[in-house]
């Protein structure tokens, strides 16, 4: 719903900080300095992954289920919880079929209060129960004061981030995948990669590389240059017995 622009009570967050990082660097062009300072930067806000405290409300969660009659979600029940962490860690909310959740790894926090930010909800509650338990025990069960850590990076480094990511894979076709052009952007991929004449040069390619390309340019009707035609034609020759050059010879 969120999607639609409608108000719900989850907060997004991912377990993976180098999607997190992409999420922060998308939507930024930045050109020149902000004469605000604070303009300057963006955000990435992490949680703590080793807080118990995340354990307490995941067990106020299952017994809120196992006081409910069916196995259906149900806000009435969901809302017994002040605070719950999402994830597919939690049966009833592992989705596998939504190939655009499962590379973002998302997952969210949910807030019950409708007034309240998701800091102060958990600081009122955090704040509660270090007094209820002590300090000493607090430390020992690996709680923190606060939900979330903030980094801070220069706008100025957006644009290197995003090369960085979209070097390890993680960009807007990875992290919002569309099934009708994943072909096209495959495609595109490797046309890329055999057209950079800084990858190697033909007498470097396996026999396998030289065909896997010749059959690429076939297929997406692409000239064949002389060089690679040469090459193939040379290697078939000599290695005639290769299953992988198959009927090429008829065709070179």
């Amino acid at each position: 719903m969120q999607h639609f622009g409608i108000a719900t009570p989850l907060l997004d967050f991912t377990s993976r900080s180098l999607n997190a990082l992409y999420f922060a660097v998308e939507n930024i062009d930045y050109n020149s300095e902000s004469s605000i300072e604070i303009g300057n930067y963006f955000s990435v806000y992490c949680n703590y992954q080793n807080n118990t405290a995340f354990e307490i409300f995941h067990e106020v969660y299952l017994e809120s289920m196992s006081n409910t009659r069916t196995e259906v979600l149900d806000y009435e029940w969901l809302s017994n919880n002040k605070l719950l962490l999402i994830s597919n860690l939690t049966k009833e909310f592992n989705i596998l079929n939504n190939i655009r959740i499962l590379n973002q790894q998302g997952l969210f926090i949910y807030n019950n209060d409708a007034e309240l930010p998701l800091e102060t909800v958990y600081k009122d509650f955090i704040t509660f129960y270090k007094e209820e338990i002590g300090l000493d025990k607090f430390n020992e069960l690996l709680m923190h004061d606060t939900i979330a850590i903030c980094f801070n990076f220069h706008k100025k480094y957006a644009k290197i981030i995003k090369k960085i990511l979209n070097d390890l894979w993680i960009n807007d076709e990875f992290i919002y995948p569309r099934v009708e052009t994943l072909k096209s952007y495959v495609d595109n991929l490797i046309l890329q990669k055999h057209s950079n004449k800084d990858y190697k040069e033909y007498g470097e390619y396996t026999n396998e590389e030289l065909v896997t390309k010749f059959k690429f340019l076939m297929r997406t009707n692409q000239p064949v240059d002389d060089e690679l035609r040469s090459t193939l034609v040379a290697r078939s020759k000599k290695d005639i017995s290769n299953p992988i050059f198959g009927n090429l010879q008829s065709i070179l």
